[in-house]
């Protein structure tokens, strides 16, 4: 692309974020214009990730529309990869734009509706991503949780516990960044964006986290943020917080449906999944970053 175009394509960029990507650390959330209104966004910049959420066959032809799925094309050191979160199928249309299907969340929508994700990747990441085999569950039940050892317990998480589930989430997760300040965490637990649990040994230290984020954008939780403690780790402590969290969903938010974006190279997460029975429904290769390199991620529907 010549630079006058490059520079035209990054200055309609900025307009639409209300940002210049160059500058942004932190994930950014905005509106698309689309044919039935505007559409929730999220620009990631640690990913190199646009998440464009509730595109039908509609939307497709809006400038504002267009220009988000084709961000690669333009500016892949910005944005090298788009999920669309779909609400109708629309194949030919994104197929017809370079676009493959690669998986569906179930009841995602308010109405009940599954998502259907798109997706799309430029330059090397758009290399077929080699991945572990799928440990899908075909059948059977959710497996109940062990009883936690004598003097442990597990709560909700409330304000005070946002600085240590931010030191555990560094330690599990080195390579990805997080903000030093934990003032970030405690708004989305004040805001009820998130609602985490966590579970404390027999001296009261953080052992284990988890939680479900909520969006305005869907009806489906996402179960997110998991870590164990490195001394605790295989001993289903994570089984333990995933079912504890499917009963506050249902209990405490009147919901169900709940899915999860699990890395690839996270096995442990994955056979958590499948023992408490939910149903792998889709991968997203080269979906995260991971230091130098990408990682895939599993798609995975919690069972209503």
């Amino acid at each position: 692309m010549h630079d006058d175009q490059t520079g035209r394509f990054q200055d309609s960029w900025c307009s639409l974020l209300g940002a210049d990507p160059a500058d942004q650390d932190w994930p950014h959330e905005f509106a698309v214009a689309g044919a039935r209104g505007p559409l929730p966004a999220t620009f990631d910049p640690h990913n190199a990730l646009l998440l464009l959420r509730g595109v039908g066959g509609a939307d497709l032809a809006a400038p504002e529309v267009q220009l988000c799925i084709g961000a690669g094309d333009h500016t892949p050191q910005w944005c090298s990869r788009v999920l669309v979160f779909g609400q109708e199928m629309i194949a030919e249309s994104w197929m017809g734009s370079g676009y493959a299907p690669e998986g569906i969340i179930a009841d995602f929508w308010p109405n009940g509706t599954e998502a259907q994700l798109w997706g799309k990747s430029w330059g090397a990441r758009g290399v077929e991503a080699v991945g572990a085999s799928s440990i899908a569950r075909r059948s059977g039940f959710p497996v109940d949780s062990n009883p936690l050892p004598v003097g442990w317990s597990c709560r909700s998480a409330d304000l005070g516990d946002a600085e240590s589930i931010l030191e555990l989430l560094r330690q599990a997760f080195p390579k990805y960044p997080l903000p030093e300040d934990p003032g970030a965490l405690r708004y989305g637990l004040a805001q009820g964006d998130l609602h985490g649990r966590l579970i404390l040994n027999q001296d009261g230290e953080l052992a284990a986290y988890a939680a479900l984020e909520f969006s305005e954008a869907g009806h489906s939780a996402e179960l997110t943020d998991c870590a164990t403690a490195l001394p605790y780790r295989k001993q289903g402590l994570m089984v333990n917080l995933v079912e504890r969290l499917e009963e506050d969903l249902e209990d405490v938010f009147d919901n169900r449906a709940r899915h999860s974006l699990a890395r690839e190279d996270q096995q442990g997460m994955q056979e958590v999944l499948a023992r408490r029975g939910w149903l792998e429904s889709g991968r997203l290769p080269n979906h995260f970053r991971e230091g130098d390199t990408w990682v895939s991620a599993r798609v995975w529907s919690g069972r209503g």
